[in-house]
């Protein structure tokens, strides 16, 4: 009886393990169909339309996370805001026939993206696409194709980029004093190679979570690399005084502004050289935006030159080389962003004032760096990186005490290299070294020592006329335990 009990128990085990292997199997398996049409707006032949399929859930696995974690960042991220198939592989393309009709045969059921494009006729896309079942149509989703508009070389009175159009600057284009470019949602605007567009009028953009699209023209259609064939930009020098809801891609000066009292919102600024650039001006606010992806080593993702007084909050700076930089840069305050996976995030130079709080800043780079004759004062931050903070002597800039120093209090600096390199040389002081007032921070740990090798200053380095350094990070008394209210509010 015994026996028989135990085979009876091993069969119901086995047979269990196997109903739930199959449905395992068969769930992982199950493929569908997505089909559609698409048509050319005003052609009786809708062939030759090319529709490639890519795999959706693009947006970084870091941003995501620093959204979970600070809602009150930038703006809802998605798809939408980010994806370019010049970037990705399709998982596949066809053609449209005659009627316009496609089909992607045999997909796992899963979550895609749509892209569409003709020469000539634009491009679009079509998000949020979940294939659940044995076929989805989206003929629904998907809006005709329109014949590229080449915009003026003048823009007088309103001029309107329509829902699902695409335009293209193949020369320079400058919006006059009474000009007002009106750019609708998911409208793109396309730049040609060196191309730029200058604006001393008005400028209306989508409202909500609509967005306009800006980004370069070359490459589109060809294997060519867009970087290199990148259109200039978008150059705003009067008129209007506040701009948001654009995506900016591929650009080498995405967006410069030359006039006072502007503010930007909710902004995008991926694959450019320059990203935001404000340059000789008074009262710059710049507020929600995301600057991702801008890797040139001789540009910054935001770039401030000759600014009176400069407010960045809420930002999100994504895996640029240089994140935000300022020059002659006075009153600015960077509070309450998010820096991540930048090589070098915030950088005030060239007699530049600012008060940097609040940010929250993780890479494997220099989170901070200030030189140039330049005042810096940083508290409340947490910062998680390679270098924390870097000071550092700019060439016939001298320092003196009242310019040219950089303090920091109530941080946690956790650094996995050096919490503090300051290289200030030549301050203009009667003492030994200049103290730079690092007092009251949290260092990751409560040892003299630890702390000691963390930081470099005048007592670390040979005083000869090469590595004269006049600075003395002042770090005690230090806090044991972290600051609570650091980091994002």
């Amino acid at each position: 009886m015994k026996n028989i009990c135990i085979s009876a128990l091993l069969i119901l085990i086995f047979g269990t393990i196997l109903i739930f292997t199959g449905c395992n199997s068969n769930t992982s398996g199950q493929v569908g169909n997505v089909t559609g049409v698409i048509q050319l707006e005003g052609e009786t032949d809708h062939s030759g339309i090319v529709v490639s399929i890519y795999n959706a859930g693009i947006v970084p696995e870091d941003i995501s996370q620093i959204q979970d974690e600070y809602p009150q960042l930038a703006f809802p991220i998605d798809d939408k805001v980010l994806f370019d198939h010049r970037e990705h592989e399709a998982l596949h393309s066809v053609y449209s026939d005659n009627e316009g009709n496609f089909s992607f045969p045999k997909l796992p059921y899963d979550e895609y993206i749509v892209a569409y494009s003709k020469e000539g006729w634009g491009y679009n896309y079509l998000f949020d696409i979940e294939l659940n079942g044995d076929e989805i149509n989206i003929s629904n989703k998907a809006s005709n194709l329109y014949t590229e508009t080449e915009l003026p070389s003048y823009i007088d009175g309103q001029y309107v980029l329509e829902t699902g159009k695409c335009y293209v600057a193949k020369h320079d284009v400058v919006i006059g004093e009474s000009g007002h470019m009106i750019m609708e949602a998911n409208s793109r605007l396309l730049i040609d190679t060196n191309i730029k567009i200058s604006s001393h009028g008005l400028i209306s953009t989508p409202e909500g979570e609509d967005r306009a699209y800006i980004t370069s023209y070359s490459g589109i259609y060809s294997d060519d690399s867009p970087v290199s064939n990148m259109g200039d930009g978008f150059y705003i020098y009067s008129g209007t005084n506040e701009l948001s809801n654009i995506s900016f891609s591929y650009l080498m000066n995405a967006l410069q502004i030359t006039t006072d009292d502007y503010s930007v919102e909710f902004l995008t600024f991926n694959e450019c050289v320059f990203g935001l650039v404000a340059r000789a001006m008074n009262d710059m606010a710049i507020e929600n935006c995301l600057f991702a992806n801008c890797n040139n080593t001789n540009a910054a993702a935001c770039y401030a030159y000759d600014v009176q007084g400069l407010g960045a909050s809420a930002n999100i700076f994504y895996s640029n080389y240089i994140a935000e930089k300022h020059e002659i840069v006075k009153d600015a305050v960077v509070e309450n962003n998010a820096f991540i996976n930048n090589d070098r995030g915030f950088l005030n130079l060239w007699e530049s004032t600012a008060d940097f709080r609040y940010n929250d800043v993780r890479s494997d780079g220099v989170a901070i760096e200030n030189s140039g004759r330049s005042n810096l004062s940083i508290t409340y931050n947490n910062i998680e990186s390679k270098v924390g903070v870097k000071t550092y002597h700019t060439n016939n800039w001298y320092n003196l005490p009242n310019a040219g120093w950089t303090m920091a209090y109530e941080n946690n600096v956790i650094a996995n290299y050096l919490a503090v390199e300051s290289r200030a040389k030549y301050y203009y002081y009667d003492a030994d070294a200049f103290p730079l007032d690092f007092r009251n921070n949290y260092w990751g740990t409560a040892s003299q020592t630890e702390i000691a090798n963390l930081v470099i200053d005048y007592h670390d380095l040979d005083p000869s006329p090469v590595e004269w350094v006049y600075s003395e990070v002042v770090y005690q008394p230090l806090r044991t335990n972290r600051v609570s209210n650091a980091g994002i509010q």
